[in-house]
This record gives structure tokens, sequence and C-alpha cells, in this order.
């Protein structure tokens, strides 16, 4: 975008000019009266972003500009759009009064908005985070080499740092699902960067200087902010590339204007050690946020267990289901709490209630620190506070250590809310600009002010009656506009009746508008009065804004323990709702669930859910091979496993008459099957993609689910690969995780023979003739086929299709048996290369190839050809 060859700029536009130079990667909103507009190419995608006008400025010259314009008073709708369109948004203002300006009126821009930093509350999910994501990382490291991530919600606060390996970068994306992403310039084309954008192709990626992320620059941005000298007392020291990517993203919201910082009173040191780890296929495949199939967000899993009262227990909880505690003694310290108040039913009930009367006081405080709070968000806030102590009062009985420690965090605030309301009018309007915010008293400048005016706003509040008595005019009426002012309007029929010292202002088709010399000025008195009014309260109302934000560390701890008590109180309502009990943590490697049921599926279903049981532990059952027909719940059942874990880590009740969870670092899902078309990725690739990322990277305390290994290839190719991760989970690798198996080819059974620590599951379904019904229940015994016809009839397929199937599976049935092919009852500890007793397919090739032989006729050459080809047919 440049000036066109020859243009003569106007001052305006050369004002302008300066000011986009200055931001050329951002949509410049010029501030013009009522108006923000955009120019040139910022005009052009203005117009097709936000569905308004394109227009031309001076249209009959050599060099038309396109124009196009919002009003003020929406800008945040508009500006919300086109950040989730990805653009940056220059906000450019109007420095001084156009009244009082001499010339051209001075402009300035005073926000640059983007994507992940913009606060703007149409942007804003209202019971999620909306972070910015920064990673320290050169773009071609090694899987194994660390890099650091920090993430900070500009809304509220909320800052963290940490380091990962380089694998699981997409892990560490998937996990905040930012509004924007920061990386160094140097990961430009690297293989991180096209990575990242096949995954995620809506995310806004923008690119910062390497020299944010140097060890000096990014200290110091630390350092400064916090206010310390040096960062061993932060807890990160032993963290050099997560102080990176923290000091780089602090460093960048320091140098957005909008993006001021004083409600970042703390950071949070991420640990893997703390956590345990969900990467993005697990929290894709378990539906934990967001559907794996259309929009629905009924079917997952935050949408049932979130029943907080507030928006900051909201966010908390996603975040504790994100990254769940790690840490036995953490989640169990929630689990007593969860029991005191499902314990104390009317205690729990009293707290929910308080709760629900508080505002969104992390968003509310983010706004104050930014200088973005209105006078309604500080009346607001006042509110909340005068709530605090009724929930302080609710949880006086209460016994649990966790409830404690939230207890004793509940700073009343009650100063804060007393500043604002001496400062603020009891109903206040919506906007400084309308004036009427500071309530009488609170400043002795404005109450001079008001009381000088007092006699000219009553002298035009009478003017009205007492000219219709002097005049003898009954239907005269005084009224006001932007353009004229103050005016008196006499109906046209009247004009005989118009006295000599009344000027005439404007002519109507019904009625004539004047003024006089004396309305006129006591109109400049008022105007002026309410130009200084508007001037004195925004001093004011400024002063009480950077009053409340000195106190954000204060206001900060009370938000977390009414977050906490919060997600604690959403956990105990939900599981006396619904059963839930609580899980008992014993750092063993036993996973024994009794009576296990899926926390969404059994809310969904018309019919009673089946519950089911699992014991799994490295020493003994480490492995569950379960077989069954399609649509029998083997799905389900997975899922069902390592959500109950989940939530048990989460701090939560799990929906079961008893579980026993022990030690568990990290969960992996493998289930499902589709492509990943704009990743040139066919389902077959996609499925060995998350199976090798899941065996070379599981512990013997991660809790692996694997559902239909091998059934994006060939039934030959898939069982042998099947065949293959079994014995590598058992003893080949590195590792012995606890591991469901669920698969469709029944044959993998024979193996509970020969590998020790795996056992057979199967469905449970119950065959009428030519028909099955499914029982839904899991127990020990291994299918000896798929019933994939009598599931395919009750999909609807037609009945010529499901007979026609019949008659090919009886011949093919008849052929295998002819042939004497049948899967052994067991195999050898170190099987062959070759298992041909598995592949009939094959076997079948190879002897129809020897039948059309005739041996004696072969020469040595030609045998060993026809060796070559029968060995090509397997």
């Amino acid at each position: 975008m440049s000036v066109a060859d020859g243009a003569r700029l106007t001052p305006m536009m050369a004002q302008y000019w300066d000011v986009k130079k200055a931001h050329r990667e951002a949509i410049v909103l010029f501030r013009m009266g009522d108006f923000y507009e955009t120019f040139h190419d910022d005009a052009k995608i203005a117009s097709r972003v936000l569905g308004v006008a394109l227009t031309t400025r001076d249209r009959n010259s050599d060099h038309p500009t396109p124009l196009a314009g919002v009003p003020f008073h929406s800008i945040d709708t508009y500006v919300a759009r086109l950040l989730r369109a990805g653009y940056k948004v220059a906000i450019c203002e109007q420095i001084e009064d156009p009244a009082l300006a001499k010339g051209l009126v001075k402009r300035a821009v005073t926000e640059v908005l983007t994507p992940g930093t913009a606060s703007v509350p149409a942007l804003l999910p209202e019971r999620d985070a909306h972070y910015a994501l920064c990673l320290a990382a050169r773009g071609d490291e090694t899987a194994a080499a660390p890099i650091g991530f920090a993430f900070l919600d500009f809304s509220t606060g909320e800052f963290g740092l940490g380091e990962r390996r380089a694998a699981e970068a997409c892990d560490i994306v998937a996990r905040y699902a930012p509004g924007e992403l920061f990386l160094p310039r140097a990961c430009l084309a690297t293989p991180l960067e096209l990575e990242l954008r096949r995954r995620f192709e809506t995310l806004p990626i923008s690119f910062l200087d390497d020299a944010s992320f140097t060890t000096r620059i990014a200290t110091d941005a630390l350092t400064k902010h916090f206010g310390v000298l040096t960062l061993e007392g932060l807890g990160m020291a032993d963290l050099p590339q997560g102080i990176a990517a923290g000091g780089a993203l602090l460093d960048t919201g320091t140098r957005l204007k909008q993006a001021r910082l004083q409600a970042v009173t703390r950071v949070q040191i991420v640990r893997e050690a703390d956590e345990l780890v969900l990467d993005d296929d697990t929290l894709a495949n378990l539906e934990i946020f967001r559907p794996l199939r259309g929009q629905d967000p009924g079917v997952t899993l935050v949408h049932h267990l979130d029943a907080c009262q507030t928006a900051m227990g909201s966010r908390l909880l996603r975040t504790w289901l994100r990254g769940p505690a790690r840490r036995p003694e953490v989640a169990s310290a929630r689990h007593a709490a969860v029991e005191w108040l499902v314990e104390q039913p009317e205690t729990l009930e009293v707290l929910r209630t308080k709760l629900a009367g508080i505002g969104d006081m992390e968003r509310l405080l983010g706004r104050i620190a930014a200088d973005r709070a209105t006078p309604r968000d500080l009346q607001a806030f006042a509110e909340s506070c005068e709530r605090l102590p009724e929930v302080a009062l609710a949880l006086t009985p209460a016994t649990a250590p966790l409830l404690l420690e939230l207890h004793g965090g509940l700073d009343p605030l009650s100063d804060l809310a007393e500043f604002i309301r001496t400062t603020l009018v009891e109903d206040p309007p919506a906007h400084l600009r309308d004036g009427g915010v500071i309530r009488n008293g609170a400043s002795s400048e404005l109450d001079e002010l008001l009381a000088g005016t007092r006699e000219a706003r009553e002298w035009i509040a009478s003017l009205q009656e007492s000219e219709r008595r002097a005049t003898g005019i009954a239907k005269l009426k005084v009224g006001y506009n932007k353009i004229f002012g103050y005016y008196l309007e006499v109906p046209r029929g009247q004009a005989e009746r118009v006295p000599a010292h009344y000027i005439g202002k404007q002519t109507l088709v019904n009625a004539q508008r004047f003024i006089t010399p004396e309305m006129k000025e006591r109109e400049q008195l008022v105007l002026r009065a309410e130009t200084e009014r508007v001037r004195i309260e925004t001093e004011i109302f400024a002063a009480l804004r950077q009053r409340l934000a000195a106190h954000a560390e204060r206001v900060r701890q009370t938000t977390t323990s009414l977050a906490g008590l919060d997600v604690l109180a959403s956990f105990a309502s939900v599981a006396r709702k619904r059963d839930y009990v609580r899980p008992r943590l014993t750092g063993g490697d036993r996973i024994f669930i009794r009576d296990g049921r899926h926390p969404v599926v059994e809310l969904l279903l018309d019919a009673a859910f089946v519950p089911n049981d699992v014991d799994l532990s490295t020493s003994g059952a480490q492995i569950l091979l379960i077989t069954g027909p399609n649509m029998g719940g083997k799905s389900t059942y997975l899922r069902q496993v390592a959500l109950i874990v989940l939530l048990a880590y989460a701090g939560s009740f799990v929906p079961a008459r008893e579980a026993e969870i022990g030690a568990v670092d990290r969960i992996f899902t493998r289930v499902g099957a589709s492509d990943n078309l704009a990743r040139g990725q066919s389902t077959f690739l996609v499925e060995m993609t998350e199976t090798a990322k899941i065996l070379n990277t599981a512990t013997s305390q991660s809790l692996v689910v694997l559902d239909e290994v091998g059934r994006g290839t060939s039934t030959h190719d898939g069982m042998s690969l099947a065949w293959a991760v079994l014995e590598y989970l058992h003893d080949r690798g590195p590792a012995r995780p606890r591991t469901l198996f669920a698969t469709h080819y029944h044959e993998l059974t024979v193996l509970e023979e020969s590998l020790t620590r795996l056992r057979n599951q199967t469905v449970e379904i119950k065959e009428m003739q030519d028909d099955i019904l499914f029982l839904h229940r899991i127990r020990p015994g291994r299918a000896d086929k798929s019933y994939g016809i009598q599931v395919a009839k009750l999909a609807g397929l037609p009945a010529a299709v499901i007979e026609r199937a019949r008659e090919i599976l009886a011949e093919h049935e008849r052929m295998e048996e002819a042939l004497g092919h049948h899967a052994p009852a067991t195999l050898p500890k170190e099987p062959p290369p070759r298992q041909l007793d598995l592949f009939a397919a094959g076997e079948r090739r190879v002897a129809e190839r020897l039948r059309q032989i005739e041996p004696g006729s072969l020469s040595a050459a030609a045998a060993l050809d026809l060796l070559r080809e029968l060995r090509g047919l397997v």
C-alpha cells in the first residue's frame, strides 16, 4: 500500500499516511468525528470483513481514495470481527477536543490490538480463557530438544511458562487453544511453522524479533515486570527456554499500547512432573472440549461437568481438565474438599447461591488494569466485592484443609468497594462521555462547576413556561439539537406573535425556530460547563481506576479463591446429582474401577447405561484385548476408563461404584479413523502416526487406549501391525504401559496364550437366529467372529445386500474349511516371520498357483522363479 504517484494529499490524509507508515501490518481505524474511517487497501478489507459499504473519497479526482467507515459507539463489535479474521488493528484517536483545536485535530495511535492480546468483550469467550501463546524455538530442533512456552490471558492477567520437548509443540498449542501464536522470526518457513499451519489452519501466527528471546532481554522483561532482582525467587531459573518465551511475551505486551499488564501479578510455573499430560489427540478423541464430529457441545465432557456459578470458576475448571494434577496429594486434597461439600448439602447450596451473585471479577480487574473499564464495570466490581462476606460466611463450618485455605484467601475488599461507592453515582451511565458519572461531594472542583451552572440550567428549564406566558403562544416549545443548540420553536400560524427580539434560526414546514441573545449566553455557559464536567469526571475516573489497579494482587488472590471454591462446589453438585464416588489415588500401578460409567454417554441415552469393570496393572493384567462386534460398546468402554482416570486426577468424583487409581503420568488415545486431507495424510497414515507417537513416548505409568489399530489398511497388513504393536507394548518396548486395546481382529485373541500379562475381554451379546442383541457388558473371554453382517443389517442396509453378503461369507468359510485354514489355538512365544496360518487369502493364492504347476516339467531355473513368484503371493 502506498500513496498513488502524483496524488496531492490534504493535511488530513498526510496525517493518515504518517500513522499508516508506522503501522503497516495493521488495519488503521482513523477517528473522524463520530466515525472510524479506513482508507485504501484497509477500506477494501474492512468492507469485506465487516460488511460495510465501500465508498470513494474525491471520486472525481484522478486518484480517488477508497473509504469505509464504522460508527464510533459500536467500535468494539467491529474490532472483534477484524481480530477474529486474523487482522491486527491500530486505533488512531483524536487526542484533542475538535472544538478547541487550531487547525487539524491532533491524532495518535492509542491502542494496537491483535487477535491474542486484545481484551475486547465481543472477542472473548465468556467461560473460557483467551490466551496469547509464545513458543521459544528455532523451528528445526530435534524431537527431544527443549523448547519454551508461555501463555498470557490479557483479559484476566493469567500468566505462566514452562518447557517441553520440541516434539510436543503441537500438543502445547492444542492445550491452550490460543487466540494468537507468537514465534521467533527464525521459525519462518521451518518445519515447525509448516506443521503448525497444517495442524491449526485458522490460528493467527505472528513473528517477533529474535532479539526478544535472548536471555538478557527476556530476563529484563520478567524482572522489571515483577519488580525483582533475579528470577530465582520466581521458581523459573532452571527453565532458560521458558524464560525466553515468557520474557518475549511480556515484552510484546508492554510494546502494544493497549496491553497494560498491571493485572499480571504472578507467574505460574508449568512443570511436566506436576501435570498429567494430555496430548492433542487425547484432548480431541475424548471430546473433552470439542466434539469430534459436528458442532454439538452437548457431547463434550466440559458441557456436562461445568456446573460453575461464575465465569471464573468455569475457566479454572477448563484449566484443571487441560492439565490434571499428576501428584496424588493435590488431587486428593480436592477430593477431600468435594467430599465435605457432598456431605453438607445445605452448606453446598448456600455457597452456590452466594457464588451466583459474584460477577466476573477477573475480567473486570483486567479491564481496570488496561484502562478500559466503564463506569458500569466499576459498579459491577463494587457489587461483587460487597457479596464476598456472604461467600465467606457460607464457608464458616468447613473443615477440609483446601476449603480452609481458599476461605482464608477471600479478602472482602471492602475498602475497594467503598472507593467506588463514594466516587460514582448510584446508577452511572454506560460511558464517561455521557457525563453525570461522579457523585456530589466526590470533587469540590466539580461541585463548584455544577453549582455555577445550576442557575443557567434552571433558567433554560423554566424558559418554555415563561415564554408561553410572555408571548401568549400556548404551543411554544424549547428544544435542543447538536447543530443549533437550544432553540424556541413556534407553530407556523403563530408567527405574528413572535417578539422582535427573537432571532430566526430555521424554517420548517409547520414551524419556525428562533433564538434569543440571552438564550445563547446561557447555552454557552451550560455547554462549556458540560465539556469541563466531562474533563474533570474523566480525570477523577482515571484516578479511581489507577487506585483500584494498584490493589491487583489482592484482587487476584480473592478471584483465585473464588474460582477454586466454585469448581469444587460444581464437582460436589455433579457428584450428588449423578451418584459419583470419591476415587482412591494410591500411587501404585493398579487401575481398578467397579461399575464404571461414561460421564457423557450415560446422560444422552434414553435407556439405562450398563456399567462395567476394569482391572489393569503393570504386573498383572497389563493389556486388556477387547473383541466383539461394532456397536457393542467397545469404544465407549475405552473412553470411559480414560475419562474416569482424567476426572480423578482433575479432582472430581467419578461415575463408578468404586475406583482405585494408581499413578498415571499421561493418557494416550488412538481411536477412530479419519483422513487429514489438508495435511496430505490418509486415514492409515494418521492412524500410524498417532500409534508411533504413543509407542515412542509412553512410560510404565501411562494409560494407553488403542481402538482398531490396523483398520485403515488391508486385513493382512492390519493384523500384522496390530499383532506387532501388542507384542511391543507387552515386552518388546522399553515400557509396559497399562493398555486397553480394542480390535475387530478376533484372531488376535490367541495371544493370551503367549503374552502372560494380556487378558482377553469381549463384549457380551445374545444371538437370536440371524440377529444379535447388544448387552453392552464387558466380560472375560474372546469373540470368535465379528458379526459384521448382523451389524450391517441393524444399520439398515438393503435386504438384498445382507442376503448376498451371507452367501459370500458362507462360500468363503467353506473354502477355508476345505483348505484346512484355521487360526491356531496357540502360537509359539517366538512366532516365525511368516504366520501363514493367519493369512488365508495369501495361502489361497499360493494353493491355486500350485494346482496349475506340473512339477516334473520344471527346470531348476524355473523352479527358482516359481519360488520367487509364490513368495510374492503371500
